[in-house]
């Protein structure tokens, strides 16, 4: 063999696949996150003079990923309890922006359960979540990065993960939310979310900032649900109670039972697919039916209202 020949490398793919999911936070509850995976692959050349093919490299990346973390409520451990076959979360719920009667901010408490099947969430060390959501992703990634590597070959001796969110996480139109579709045959009937951006087109194909942040606003932070997913009525009989809503569903599955705070509960007339968000925002905001509400679903893709 030539004297020159490696013996050692590093591969890298990018965006070998998008995680879609929740980050649940202790004070303010569930938040929606979308992230573009890059991981790296460091190891001795195999039999084929590679130290993982590529296309095997990516398959195996992105099944993991989709098993263990996509379309999952990623939770603190402390907020966690185990009942039978069942998870159990317990989490406060405040909600700073809230606007009092007095038109001045005022903090709003309320309450956070979640009763659901263990697939559907991911339970994370408190310090991992708590880094996550201050914008620290290198405790997660390592997490995800040492769950790639107990399915990569034996030559392969360490993997690196880079989570990145959206180009345009910074701009005012950027927003993020959790839903459930019970009606999906996949993994999107699990409590989860997506951080994405809308954008508001007028007839001339030109962007209009002021009502694409508007459009942002309405959803930001908010859990979106059909009223078929409204179990009862909150009764008046306690203060809780008036500030929040009990949410039960049933997917191929499993039950999906919830409880969220009034304030953060946004009810559309149908699923909260993207189809049905593009079309209620272009209704909501009163857009002139030849303007277009392109809304995004995570990273790369997503609807446009009208059809």
């Amino acid at each position: 063999m030539d004297s020159h020949a490696a013996t050692r490398s590093k591969i890298f793919v990018r965006n070998a696949t998008v995680l879609d999911c929740a980050v649940l936070d202790p004070v303010c509850g569930p938040r929606g996150r979308s992230w573009y995976v890059d991981v790296q692959w460091r190891g001795s050349l195999d039999d084929e003079r590679v130290v993982f093919d590529f296309a095997h490299a990516k398959k195996n990346a992105k099944a993991v990923v989709d098993e263990l973390f996509d379309h999952r409520l990623l939770a603190p451990q402390s907020l966690v309890t185990e009942c039978g076959q069942r998870l159990v979360l317990r989490s406060p719920f405040l909600l700073p922006e809230h606007e009092s009667s007095t038109g001045e901010a005022s903090p709003v408490a309320g309450r956070f359960l979640l009763d659901t099947y263990p697939t559907a969430i991911y339970v994370l060390p408190d310090e991992v979540v708590i880094a996550a959501l201050a914008g620290d992703l290198v405790p997660l990634s390592l997490v995800i990065a040492g769950a790639i590597k107990k399915r990569a070959p034996g030559n392969v001796d360490d993997v690196r993960v880079t989570l990145r969110g959206h180009e345009l996480n910074a701009s005012p139109h950027h927003f993020s939310y959790t839903h459930s579709l019970r009606q999906h045959s996949g993994n999107c009937q699990r409590f989860h979310g997506h951080a994405n951006v809308v954008e508001v087109f007028d007839a001339q194909g030109r962007l209009d900032a002021e009502a694409s942040c508007r459009a942002a606003r309405l959803l930001d932070g908010r859990y979106l649900v059909s009223p078929h997913y409204v179990e009862a009525l909150p009764s008046p009989s306690t203060r809780l109670e008036e500030s929040s809503v009990s949410i039960r569903y049933h997917g191929s599955q499993g039950e999906v039972r919830a409880v969220v705070p009034r304030a953060a509960l946004l009810l559309l007339p149908d699923e909260s697919s993207i189809e049905n968000i593009s079309l209620f925002l272009h209704k909501e905001l009163g857009l002139p039916p030849d303007w277009e509400v392109h809304a995004y679903e995570g990273l790369a893709k997503g609807a446009v209202a009208p059809a």
